[in-house]
């Protein structure tokens, strides 16, 4: 029974991971995107399905960028200090 059990489990774990590795969005790609709406890109950082990041728009103001990672929609734009 035991012999049974682990490589089920395993195969579990695996699938789990897989399918998230599959659906989590490239980082690059999406600075990609953000960089394709005008912005130059320095820093960036994917958490939770944001994108926070820090950026020059094409006037040359620093900003801090919050970009929804699914759609690449900017959802707020401030001056960065």
């Amino acid at each position: 029974m035991k012999q049974a059990i682990l490589p089920a489990l395993l195969v579990l774990v695996t699938g789990a991971s897989a399918a998230v590795a599959q659906t989590e969005p490239r980082l690059s790609g999406l600075v990609a995107q953000i960089e394709a709406q005008g912005y130059r890109v320095s820093e960036a950082e994917l958490d939770a399905g944001l994108i926070e990041a820090k950026a020059i728009t094409a006037e040359g103001l620093r900003v801090e960028l919050r970009v929804d990672a699914a759609t690449g929609r900017i959802l707020r734009q401030r001056a960065d200090d």
